[in-house]
């Protein structure tokens, strides 16, 4: 897990650098390059503009939904307040119906028949998107349904969408 967190300082001094807040990318095999992206994003909002990290996520996840980066991993956001001594977390999760369906990976190849890139488009029924083995005969298929406790960001790319939930640190 890779973690950024924004410094503190005043008058464009750096006075010191915490951890207030962090941002975990969950990739096993995380490639540095898909993150540029959000890190882009991250500077001009948070850095340059200046706005607050929490209240941004929604909108920088929404900017790197055309690149690889949500294909590729989920994004975790921790948030310690001091004032409270409270510890919030989320994670952030892709979903598209065609290349991540609920932040499932499709495999590339049937479990029955193994043929590769086989499968149907989607078919929704009711919150579970169920794919079927385009090869004739085989009656190979994979469902996902919808996870629990996911709340759909109401911005919406390419027909994708973030989704995120509190997350037990």
């Amino acid at each position: 897990m890779y973690f950024l967190s924004p410094l503190h300082g005043t008058n464009n001094k750096l006075t010191s650098a915490s951890i207030n807040h962090l941002v975990g990318f969950t990739a096993a095999q995380l490639h540095a390059a898909l993150i540029t992206p959000f890190f882009v994003e991250f500077t001009q909002r948070v850095l340059v503009e200046g706005y607050r990290l929490g209240p941004s996520m929604k909108y920088i996840l929404a900017s790197t939904s055309m690149s690889n980066l949500p294909r590729h991993t989920n994004i975790i956001y921790i948030q310690y307040d001091v004032d409270t001594s409270s510890l919030t977390s989320t994670i952030h999760v892709f979903t598209h119906p065609k290349w991540r369906p609920w932040g499932n990976r499709l495999s590339a190849a049937c479990p029955k028949c193994s043929s590769p890139h086989s499968w149907s488009d989607v078919v929704k029924q009711g919150s579970t998107y169920t794919y079927n083995c385009r090869r004739y005969g085989c009656p190979g298929s994979c469902s996902f349904p919808k996870p629990e406790g996911f709340e759909l960001s109401n911005i919406e790319v390419n027909g994708g969408r973030w989704m995120q939930k509190e997350y037990m640190v």
